[in-house]
């Protein structure tokens, strides 16, 4: 992206739903750079952070548009495809469409999945998928140019997905 790399930083399980405090969220706290999706300079080395709340990020890409997706592990549902852009903050562990694995409360069920301060993300799979990479479809078929590939460790499948005005508005799953 403008000659810097582009990498996602995992919250590396430091972070879990009961945390509902975002003094104690390691995902939240922007003097380090678990949780986040950073810009690097590899020439002058400096950094810069793009977004922060991410739990666990898999693929990242960069369309011919120029907008930046990732896709990120949820937690017992709520995987994730999130628009990246400069200084959002997806809410992690404060928020999630999905739960803890070792609770059925999620100990903070009046904002949970709503996503209220933070930016929501604009396609989440329930139950989860086990997304994985992702790719921009280009030079393959008209119908299909543009649109996103999403790969799936769980359900062995891949997705298609077609974005419309920053809005998934259509889901086709691919058996494997």
């Amino acid at each position: 992206d403008d000659n810097n790399i582009i990498l996602s930083l995992g919250d590396y399980n430091h972070d879990s739903m009961l945390i509902t405090s975002s003094e104690r969220a390691i995902a939240q706290n922007s003097d380090n750079e678990f949780g986040s999706i950073i810009s690097i300079n590899p020439t002058s080395k400096e950094y810069n952070f793009v977004s922060i709340g991410h739990r666990n990020p898999q693929g990242l890409v960069k369309t011919q548009k120029g907008k930046i997706y990732s896709t990120e592990h949820g937690p017992r549902g709520g995987d994730e495809l999130n628009l990246i852009e400069k200084n959002k903050n997806f809410g992690w562990p404060i928020v999630s469409m999905g739960m803890d694995y070792e609770h059925y409360s999620l100990g903070n069920e009046d904002i949970q999945g709503k996503h209220q301060g933070f930016t929501k993300p604009i396609f989440s799979w329930l139950p989860s998928i086990g997304v994985s990479n992702l790719i921009e479809i280009k030079k393959f078929n008209s119908r299909w140019n543009g649109d996103l590939l999403v790969s799936s460790l769980k359900a062995m499948s891949l997705f298609r997905l077609r974005i419309e005005n920053n809005r998934v508005v259509y889901s086709e799953p691919i058996f494997i």
